[in-house]
């Protein structure tokens, strides 16, 4: 009875000591240990942090049973790993802090917006641009177009030739036009216009998972949307298919009328009153249907 009594006064006295800071960090620390679990899962290194675990399994075991040979071989190992691991695998060290930047609470924390005049300008685009990838899947031509988001692409827009351009229909005719000086590569807009074109795109991380049907532009797209939170429109020269890629993923079959809702709500933002309009719409809709049965 004395045993049970004294835990409860010494858990009252250690939760007496918490702080709201205290929380705060344990959230904090749990919220980065999680992504950063996640992210490795989908990576080379997943064999490394494993090997990483068990080592330091077996300093804890070589400390608690005094094996003193061991645990000085072990701390020279773990201390000089984590170096060879930040240099081996910077890569994706890159990629994760990149993930991690693009998060919705960090986006939210720094207050990333779009303002109206930049959903005006895709308001104008979009139809645009699914008008050009329907004409060109209908002529079989292939295209890449990237749509870039919060993530700038200096790096890959460097790459290929400058247009700051608006967009219209002749010009992405003549842009991916077969043989033309800017056919081979990729499109990237930015605000609703046509920024550069020819541009060379990265790899894709797991390139041997990928489908090998699927080819350098199928590839190319799924690249770019492993290291930024770009839409990418790929077009098949070979069947015309329409497909997009976003977060490492590749979705293929797109139709006129779902590529432009695609696009519509990953560039253009939704206000709270169109929200509100849509379920003002669904229930005096319901109503109707109630009185008409």
């Amino acid at each position: 009875m004395q045993f049970i009594q004294d835990f409860f006064q010494s858990l009252a006295s250690v939760l007496s000591t918490i702080r709201i800071s205290d929380f705060i960090d344990i959230l904090l620390i749990s919220y980065i240990v999680y992504k950063a679990f996640q992210f490795v899962k989908e990576t080379r290194a997943e064999q490394l942090v494993k090997g990483i675990f068990l080592l330091a399994i077996a300093y804890f075991f070589s400390k608690i049973f005094g094996l003193k040979t061991m645990v000085f071989v072990l701390e020279n190992v773990i201390s000089s790993g984590i170096l060879a691991f930040v240099i081996l695998f910077q890569p994706e060290l890159r990629r994760f802090l990149e993930k991690f930047g693009r998060t919705q609470v960090v986006s939210s924390l720094l207050n990333y917006t779009t303002s109206d005049k930049n959903a005006s300008d895709w308001e104008r685009a979009i139809p645009i641009i699914v008008e050009a990838v329907n004409r060109l899947s209908k002529s079989l031509t292939g295209a890449l177009i990237v749509i870039e988001r919060k993530t700038r692409l200096g790096e890959q827009i460097a790459t290929g030739v400058e247009l700051n351009a608006i967009p219209s229909l002749e010009l992405f005719g003549n842009i991916f036009f077969v043989n033309t000086p800017l056919h081979d590569g990729a499109v990237i807009m930015r605000d609703g216009k046509i920024l550069a074109a020819a541009c060379f795109l990265p790899k894709p991380q797991k390139e041997e998972l990928i489908a090998s049907h699927l080819g350098s532009r199928h590839r190319a797209s799924i690249g770019i949307s492993e290291v930024s939170d770009a839409i990418t429109i790929i077009v098949s020269e070979e069947t015309g298919t329409v497909s997009i890629a976003e977060n490492g993923k590749l979705e293929r079959g797109f139709t006129n009328e779902r590529l432009t809702e695609y696009l519509r709500n990953g560039l253009i933002p939704k206000k709270p009153e169109d929200d509100h309009k849509k379920s003002a719409f669904k229930k005096h809709k319901s109503k109707k249907e109630t009185k008409s049965s």
